[in-house]
């Protein structure tokens, strides 16, 4: 099991990351201007994000895993492919309460086959915001911890 000091900041890096989740998907403008981050304010699936400590048995490995369920929308080509599927666009429209009626999602699936769509990645707005949360943060907080464990095996 882990000493107290560098659970603590494992825990506290943890929570973190589950802050700046939530915070990426309150916020429609972060990301570039290949894959941005939009239409995820609102969106049900930011309750269903879990962040979890993990640590294998038998080792001193610790992993944050970041769970959650379709975050992430591929880019879809014009023209190319099915349409998309009836009960994802009908959610969506429902979720801003946009007419649901069958003709205006088929509008909607239509538009989206003939123009197609850029997709969404949280991952990679989460992995550049983790970057600077390392420099900015959590490398000071690593340091300091093992610092503390290195004085008390040394006294």
């Amino acid at each position: 099991m882990k000493n107290n000091t560098i659970q603590d900041v494992i825990n506290a890096i943890a929570g973190d990351v589950q802050v700046l989740i939530e915070a990426l998907m309150d916020n429609d403008s972060i990301g570039n201007n290949r894959l941005p981050v939009k239409e995820l304010r609102d969106n049900y699936r930011k309750e269903d994000i879990v962040v979890k400590v993990a640590s294998r048995s038998g080792s001193n490995a610790v992993v944050i895993d970041v769970l959650y369920d379709s975050l992430l929308e591929w880019d879809r080509k014009p023209r190319t492919g099915k349409w998309p599927s009836m009960s994802d666009i009908r959610e969506w429209a429902l979720s801003k309460n946009l007419p649901a009626d069958n003709r205006t999602l088929n509008l909607i699936r239509r538009s989206i086959w003939w123009n197609g769509h850029t997709g969404q990645s949280i991952e990679e707005a989460l992995d550049r915001e983790l970057d600077k949360y390392i420099d900015e943060r959590w490398g000071d907080m690593i340091m300091d911890a093992v610092a503390a464990e290195l004085e008390k095996v040394f006294e």
